[in-house]
């Protein structure tokens, strides 16, 4: 999602990988995850946001086969909430409970032989 062109970013990974090599990209910032909705603005660094059916689309466009997606919850929880520390993409408790129930994007496809 940092990608400036992102379907350069796509196709250029397809270039470099060998028939039939794997991509999977695990991402938090993604349109169901409204958790990170601010994330660009808060940081001040431009993203871009799709849905997961999006980015599915985006893999597709590029050339990729196989092209699934899963969500992923990390399997560790949330922690403990006396450590958690503010930053600027989890300013504070509720906000990092929200994203880390959406979980992470798992996106997987495979460069066609």
């Amino acid at each position: 999602y940092y990608a400036p062109n992102l379907a350069a970013a796509l196709a250029e990974a397809r270039r470099v990988m060998k028939p039939g090599a794997t991509l999977d990209v695990v991402i938090e910032y993604y349109a169901e995850n409204e958790g990170t909705a601010f994330w660009p603005e808060q940081t001040g660094v431009p993203m871009i946001r799709l849905t997961e059916s999006g980015w599915r689309g985006e893999l597709e466009r590029a050339g990729f086969a196989e092209v699934t997606s899963k969500r992923v919850v990390d399997s560790r929880g949330l922690g403990d909430p006396v450590r958690f520390r503010p930053s600027a993409c989890y300013p504070d408790w509720q906000t990092w409970n929200n994203v880390h129930s959406a979980g992470f994007l798992w996106l997987h496809a495979v460069k066609p032989r």
